[in-house]
């Protein structure tokens, strides 16, 4: 999916956040802000980033000359440690972000479905 105020909202609504449809996001039923634009800005990226980590999911960036190689870790108490979840390649850091946490969480609803 392309960067943009759409893959935004998918990401808001896979941190469980209410979302309408002119992307304010609600907290108990109040609107608290704009969804932030985390598959175009650094800012975004970041508060992703941390939003991810309070949900047990880590997020690893390596920047290769022509590309970001991003993968998501969760720490798994049976092994006793960090287990790959997710892998993305591309060339903007928020979108490929944004993807690692998307593919990540549709792989988590699979698993409680079956």
């Amino acid at each position: 999916m392309q960067a943009g105020r759409e893959l935004d909202k998918q990401v808001a609504e896979a941190l469980w956040w209410q979302v309408d449809e002119h992307m304010d996001i609600y907290v108990n039923g109040e609107v608290w802000e704009k969804i932030p634009q985390f598959s175009t800005t650094g800012d975004g990226m970041l508060m992703l980033i941390e939003e991810a980590r309070k949900q047990g999911i880590l997020i690893d960036i390596d920047t290769m000359e022509d590309r970001y190689k991003v993968k998501a870790y969760r720490w798994n108490d049976h092994k006793l440690e960090y287990d790959e979840i997710g892998r993305v390649e591309g060339e903007s850091a928020p979108r490929v972000v944004c993807a690692v946490f998307l593919q990540e969480k549709e792989l988590r609803n699979k698993r409680h479905l079956t």
